[in-house]
């Protein structure tokens, strides 16, 4: 039997249907032109807060005027269901019309995916920009397809046309000046993959253990994300991660780098991985394609790592000094698999190199896998060391700014969790920070800093004028006051809110609606207290405008 529901039923619903979408793509519209982003669950979970209304004042013509066009949507929904519910003369038409409809609007879609996913690859920048501004908007990249089927050259960096026409970041917000005269320090950035903050010890990495007591060690350090990609985009940019896909659409390259290359800079970009991927030669490295290494056909990772340290050395012997130097220099020994020569197997045991990732971690595998990391990083000490002793011996250390830190952290299943890209407790996103920088005095530093930070500490010590609300959400990493409230870390889509104590996980990807979950920060259990994201809530306004103050 046919089960016929009630015709005003049908409506009703229908009605609810179509008007729910219409409202949420008016709402949509208007939350994007205010904070220059789509609806996520940061906006929303900072709106249905109580007390909310305290932190972002609307007033009633806001209110009015939004409940004025949500009742014109509906009424614009209501007379359509009755042309088509209660005029039936119609339906005969609209039945002939759907086929041809569907068909239509499907080709339009597989047109459209294919149309960005070409501008992906042929850096089409108006595209990818434009794609930014369309809610619910669903990305199609076909890269690693392209490349291996068809030969498609993904490192065509010399195709990016970069032009303000059409522009959709606000970034610098003004443009950067230097007082004259100022020094023009080098600038070197060392990383380990996974380097995180409890792995500086005598045992682990004795170098750099000796090297932090004569320099400045930060050791309540975060970083910008959980990851490599967002990692390496806040300590490159000084911004939040959650920026990454409209600069990456964008294919904008760092203030701090473009301001470098117009003072003469010469640059030395080394990594032991391809920078396609994450996609640095994209976004950081996007003006800098001639003066990157990532190309190595040797497999073994800890022999990449060793040639980047000879790569390093070439340059300072050629290099002219007439012009200071930027250097970025990413070791991945420390990635998983955790590569070194077996001479550096101090940790043991260890499980071995072709573990199967798809079976269970268990908390034995879990310390075996540990031991391999520890390892890799008792072996990437050395080549830090290598490289301090090379710029000591080119006389240039004393006059050098000098970085050692991780992209992220790495976790082994302390708090329940393996690896990165899984959690914001400390183990993933604290990490190793060690700096030189010249006429600064050796201590600790134990207040909270972040990988946000560097920028404006780096474009200070070389002349930048500019306050760094100007181009970072960081600020001076050595400044004292006032004291940070939090610092904010990413990962694809959500956020972490993080204090001290507490962790508050906010979804910052569009669409992405759940409600902000309060953990523990030392063992990332749910903190159980109902009332716990309120204090959050001005965080959360911050951080929602921070996301704002660089977008169009």
């Amino acid at each position: 039997a046919v089960i016929r529901l009630p015709r005003l039923l049908v409506v009703i619903a229908a009605v609810a249907m179509t008007g729910a979408v219409q409202v949420y793509l008016f709402t949509d519209v208007r939350v994007f032109a205010i904070f220059k982003f789509h609806i996520n669950g940061l906006v929303l979970n900072f709106l249905t807060t109580a007390g909310a209304g305290d932190s972002l004042k609307l007033g009633a013509a806001t209110l009015v005027s939004y409940a004025a066009a949500i009742l014109v949507v509906i009424g614009w929904q209501v007379l359509l269901a009755r042309v088509v519910f209660y005029q039936p003369e119609t339906l005969p038409r609209l039945r002939r019309r759907l086929l041809p409809m569907v068909i239509g609007l499907v080709c339009l879609i597989v047109v459209d995916k294919a149309m960005f996913a070409y501008a992906d690859l042929t850096n089409k920048i108006s595209v990818l920009t434009a794609a930014r501004y369309y809610p619910l908007y669903g990305k199609v990249t076909v890269k690693r397809l392209a490349a291996r089927w068809f030969g498609f050259k993904l490192n065509r960096e010399k195709d990016v046309v970069i032009s303000d026409a059409g522009k959709t970041l606000n970034y610098p917000r003004q443009p950067l000046t230097f007082a004259p005269g100022a020094p023009h320090y080098n600038v070197v950035y060392l990383l380990a993959d996974g380097f995180r903050s409890d792995m500086l010890t005598p045992e682990v990495t004795p170098h750099l253990y000796e090297f932090a007591q004569h320099n400045l060690n930060f050791v309540n350090h975060f970083s910008g994300g959980n990851g490599t990609r967002f990692g390496v985009f806040s300590m490159l940019y000084g911004l939040y991660g959650a920026l990454w896909d409209p600069f990456l659409a964008a294919r904008q390259s760092p203030a701090m780098l473009d301001a470098m290359q117009r003072m003469g800079y010469l640059f030395s970009i080394l990594d032991s991985t391809k920078l396609t991927f994450p996609e640095f030669r994209k976004t950081a490295f996007v003006k800098l394609a001639d003066f990157i290494s990532d190309d190595h056909p040797e497999p073994a990772m800890w022999k990449r790592d060793a040639d980047l340290v000879k790569e390093f050395h070439q340059f300072l012997e050629h290099w002219d000094r007439e012009w200071p130097f930027f250097a970025f220099i990413f070791f991945n020994s420390s990635h998983p698999f955790y590569q070194y020569p077996k001479e550096f197997e101090k940790f043991t045991p260890v499980v071995g190199e072709k573990i199967n990732y798809l079976s269970e971690i268990t908390p034995e595998k879990a310390m075996g896998l540990k031991h391999r990391y520890m390892n890799a990083l008792y072996y990437s000490d050395t080549l830090f060391q290598y490289v301090i002793d090379d710029l000591r011996r080119h006389g240039v250390f004393d006059n050098t700014i000098l970085i050692i830190t991780g992209d992220h952290g790495e976790e082994f299943m302390e708090n329940g969790y393996y690896s990165h890209n899984s959690a914001f407790d400390d183990y993933q996103t604290k990490t190793t920070m060690v700096m030189h920088i010249p006429g600064e005095a050796a201590r600790t530093i134990t207040t909270m800093t972040s990988h946000l930070d560097l920028v404006p500490t780096i474009l200070s010590r070389i002349g930048c004028t500019n306050p760094p609300a100007d181009y970072s959400h960081g600020r001076d990493i050595l400044a004292t006051t006032p004291p940070r409230q939090f610092l904010f870390c990413t990962d694809w889509d959500t956020g972490a809110i993080m204090t001290e104590t507490e962790r508050a996980i906010v979804p910052v990807g569009s669409g992405k609606v759940r409600f902000v979950e309060v953990r523990n920060a030392q063992n990332y259990q749910p903190v159980e207290d109902r009332d716990a994201v309120n204090k959050f809530r001005p965080m959360m306004l911050e951080v929602a405008r921070g996301l704002s103050d660089f977008l169009k």
